[in-house]
């Protein structure tokens, strides 16, 4: 499992937006594919993320409870997905050392 840091935006009851920082975990599988060589060998790209966790990094306002942060985020699950992919990206390259297909 990996993890990353990033930001949520919950809003509390008076309708004021608060930056909160949380640690996101996730599990990501991903596969290449190959695009050259002969046919029956090339197959193409794959790849699945599941965002696994949210540790609250910060102490949250008065107005702001556990569960508005994690609304926040569920809210914002395409850029913290996003976010997860280039933090997997930029880690795997540590992976495919001697890699040279």
């Amino acid at each position: 499992m990996s993890d990353f840091k990033t930001t949520v935006y919950p809003i509390d009851r008076d309708g004021e937006e608060h930056e909160i920082n949380v640690r996101t975990h996730y599990d990501a599988t991903y596969d290449p594919g190959c695009v050259s060589g002969p046919a029956e060998l090339c197959y193409p790209a794959y790849g699945e993320m599941i965002l696994t966790d949210m540790e609250i990094l910060d102490e949250l306002p008065l107005l702001i409870t556990e569960d508005d942060v994690r609304e926040a985020a569920k809210a914002d699950e395409d850029r913290l997905e996003q976010e997860a992919w280039d933090d997997f990206m930029a880690h795997r390259h540590s992976c495919e050392e001697g890699y040279d297909g």
